[in-house]
C-alpha cells in the first residue's frame, strides 16, 4: 500500500471517518425492485472491481505500512444492505438513512466498502448509497467502480481462469442474525432496519 493511501487509515478516528458516499436513486427497469437480482449483477461485475476484493492486512510488528490482500471470496452478504427507510419516508426519510451510514465506519476485516439500497419513495424508484473508504480509492477510481458497476443489467463479463470452484459468493444470513451496526430484520433476507433513535 502506498503511503498516501496508508494515510487515510493513519488519520481515521472514532469520530471522523475517512469514507465517502456515494448516492444515486435509480429507475429500475424491472418492478418491483428485486435484491437478488441486483446481487447477482454485482457478483458478475467484481472481477472488474479490483478494489471491492481488497482488504487491508497489517503487517507483523507495525514495521511498515498496512498491506491490500485480495481475497478470493466476497460475501456480498457483508457488504450489501437493504434498508427500512425511517419514517416518515421520502427524501427526509432517505436523508436520516444517509446520516446513520456515514455515522457507521467501515469493518477493516472485510474489503472496505459497502451499498446501502432502499426505496425511500412510493415511484418505484430506489435509492443506492456506496460507502468507500477513500484509501481503497481515491475520486478517479471510485467513479470509475461506480461506472462498471451501474452499467446495464444483462451484461456479459468474461472471467479470467484463476483456479477451479467458486471465486465470489452471496450467502444468505438467516432471519434475526445481525452484522455489526446492522441488525437484520425478520422481514426481509437481507434487510436491516435501522435502530430507533
Amino acid at each position: 500500500m502506498e503511503g498516501v493511501d496508508a494515510g487515510y487509515l493513519y488519520l481515521e478516528t472514532p469520530t471522523m471517518h475517512m469514507h465517502t458516499l456515494k448516492i444515486a436513486i435509480v429507475e429500475p427497469r424491472e418492478q418491483p425492485f428485486d435484491l437478488d437480482h441486483l446481487t447477482s449483477e454485482i457478483l458478475a461485475r467484481l472481477e472488474q472491481l479490483p478494489p471491492f476484493r481488497r482488504r487491508v492486512l497489517p503487517p507483523p510488528l507495525r514495521l511498515n505500512h498496512p498491506l491490500w490482500l485480495t481475497d478470493r471470496r466476497v460475501e456480498l452478504a457483508d457488504h450489501v444492505f437493504h434498508h427500512e427507510v425511517p419514517a416518515p419516508g421520502g427524501m427526509k426519510g432517505l436523508e436520516e438513512l444517509i446520516g446513520r451510514v456515514s455515522a457507521t465506519p467501515l469493518d477493516r476485516t472485510r474489503p472496505l466498502w459497502e451499498m446501502h439500497v432502499c426505496q425511500p419513495f412510493d415511484d418505484g424508484r430506489v435509492a443506492v448509497v456506496t460507502k468507500m473508504h477513500h484509501a481503497l480509492a481515491d475520486g478517479v477510481a471510485a467513479t470509475r467502480c461506480s461506472a462498471t458497476s451501474s452499467t446495464p443489467w444483462g451484461t456479459t463479463y468474461a472471467r479470467p481462469g484463476i483456479g477451479p470452484g467458486p471465486i465470489y459468493r452471496s450467502s444468505r444470513r438467516r432471519p434475526g442474525s445481525s452484522r455489526r451496526g446492522w441488525p437484520c430484520s425478520t422481514r426481509s433476507r437481507r434487510s436491516a432496519a435501522c435502530p430507533a433513535s
